[in-house]
């Protein structure tokens, strides 16, 4: 295989080998990124984010943000 095309992802495998559960893995992560972004509107970037150093891994290792702390709900 080559990997002369960086903007490949594997994270899923490819031809037979393609994970079966790849649909359902990318709902769930849209799920849970759309309720973080709506639970925190205000979260931004707060620095660069580093990147994994590894030839076989490829992504983030971390994203620093800033939110703002939650409202604590005084009384019923």
């Amino acid at each position: 295989m080559d990997r002369a095309d960086l903007t490949d992802h594997l994270a899923f495998g490819s031809g037979i080998h393609y994970c079966i559960g790849s649909a359902l893995a990318r709902m769930e992560a849209t799920a849970a990124l759309e309720q973080i972004a709506r639970r925190m509107p205000d979260m931004a970037p707060a620095g660069a984010p580093t990147r994994i150093a590894s030839p076989v891994l490829r992504g983030l290792r971390t994203q620093p943000i800033t939110i703002s702390p939650a409202e604590v709900p005084t009384g019923r």
